[in-house]
């Protein structure tokens, strides 16, 4: 770990969220930076602090003791909710907009920057960039891994004495190399105090021609005599007020493909448009907690319109719950097998829901994938020959961080359901 002696910058590191699983993820993100900062020896250049809080008022006393250049918050958010603490009550709240902004505004003259990972909110981030000049947000989609590994190499590149925007785009430029597909990445806000040098060539004004000059613009001449000639100049349009400073987005383009060897004919590229695709989840209601964690890694791909999911609870009231499994199950074109020890007892789920799954894909009707979400024995199970995942069919439950293990399931759907898509 670096000493807290060393640093010409203080980076200091929150988690709002006082359970156990954001506390490891605290400490494995906060000594992943460290060791990353060592081993390209910028470690002289930041002084890293952590705390665990889950009231606002310990975030401000922490700010106000420790004087840090750049807050970074871990976890802590919901979703769209952003960041998140708890009241006196013990319950789960997020922090109101305007009163981050209040937060941030005591100490605007000392807080360059803000990281929100895992807990980023377009309004929340905007709130905060009001006052501070820039705003990192990375969304819970990322996933864990990869996002710590775009903070390695931001802090490494800003060490490196490069500025804000190179080192976000640096960091984006490792995620795109790992396969991270764009809407993924980390996007960077910029405060109305950051300069930005525009890409347009300033204008120049026009040369003032020799002779006389009238100024005619609307007007009508006749029965005009005299020496000298006559230059046409339009009034100068009128200057608008200049608009309210917002924070600006970037977002990096990808890595461009290297032009064919071949003469051909360019074609403009577009992106793909796909059909959504219906995802089956077939679990034990003993897994619905495991089942709902997993439903927020897809989260993205639902937003971009790839999928739409189905299970059991959505059934209406006043439905026939066995007719609308059916309908479903025969309907999806892509059916998820959570795999458990109660998967694996429960009648109706390995001797219906199974069975079906697995003609409908010897048929070429349907991707059935297992996700292997607890240790059982599931040795000669009629979706042994199928690939599972997470990564060597590890259960969820066996990581050491079940986001990672979500995030590779979610990256095994992803390739599946964009493959169907483009038949």
């Amino acid at each position: 770990m670096l000493s807290p002696g060393k640093g010409n910058q203080t980076i200091l590191f929150i988690a709002t969220n006082s359970k156990d699983a954001t506390s490891l993820r605290l400490e494995q993100e906060v000594r992943k930076i460290a060791e990353g900062l060592q081993r390209s020896q910028n470690s002289q250049q930041f002084r890293l602090e952590r705390r665990l809080t889950v009231r606002p008022r310990d975030i401000q006393r922490a700010i106000l003791e420790l004087e840090p250049q750049i807050v970074h918050f871990i976890d802590g958010g919901m979703g769209d909710q952003g960041l998140l603490f708890e009241d006196e009550a013990g319950n789960a709240k997020p922090i109101a907009e305007d009163a981050l902004a209040s937060l941030f505004v005591l100490f605007a003259e000392q807080v360059k920057g803000v990281v929100l990972n895992g807990c980023y909110s377009p309004i929340q981030g905007q709130a905060i960039v009001q006052n501070i000049p820039w705003v990192i947000g990375i969304s819970p989609a990322l996933g864990n891994q990869a996002a710590i590994e775009f903070a390695v190499t931001f802090y490494d590149t800003l060490g490196l004495g490069r500025p804000v925007e190179f080192a976000h785009k640096f960091g984006c430029c490792d995620l795109q190399l790992e396969g991270i597909s764009q809407p993924l990445m980390p996007i960077l806000l910029n405060g109305s105090s950051d300069k930005t040098t525009s890409s347009t060539p300033e204008s120049k004004p026009a040369p003032t021609p020799s002779g006389n000059i009238f100024n005619i613009s609307g007007s009508t001449l006749t029965n005009l005599t005299g020496a000298g000639a006559i230059h046409y100049q339009a009034a100068p349009a009128q200057a608008q007020p200049p608009a309210d400073p917002q924070p600006s987005f970037w977002v990096p383009e990808p890595i461009a493909a290297p032009p064919p060897i071949a003469d051909s004919t360019p074609v403009p590229a577009s992106k793909p448009t796909y059909q959504k695709i219906e995802v089956f989840f077939s679990y034990s209601h003993r897994d619905e907690e495991l089942r709902d964690e997993m439903a927020k890694h897809l989260s993205i791909l639902k937003r971009q319109g790839v999928i739409t999911e189905w299970y059991d609870r959505a059934i209406g009231a006043g439905s026939e719950w066995a007719q609308a499994i059916d309908d479903h199950l025969n309907s999806a074109q892509v059916i998820l097998l959570l795999i458990s020890p109660d998967f694996i007892a429960s009648d109706y789920c390995f001797d219906i829901e199974l069975q079906r799954a697995m003609e409908r894909h010897e048929a070429g009707e349907a991707c059935v994938i297992p996700v292997i979400l607890r240790p059982v024995d599931w040795s000669g199970a009629p979706f042994g020959k199928l690939q599972a995942f997470p990564k060597n069919a590890k259960p969820v439950t066996s990581w050491a961080n079940r986001d990672e293990a979500f995030f590779n399931v979610a990256q095994g759907i992803r390739k599946a359901v964009e493959g169907l898509a483009s038949r």
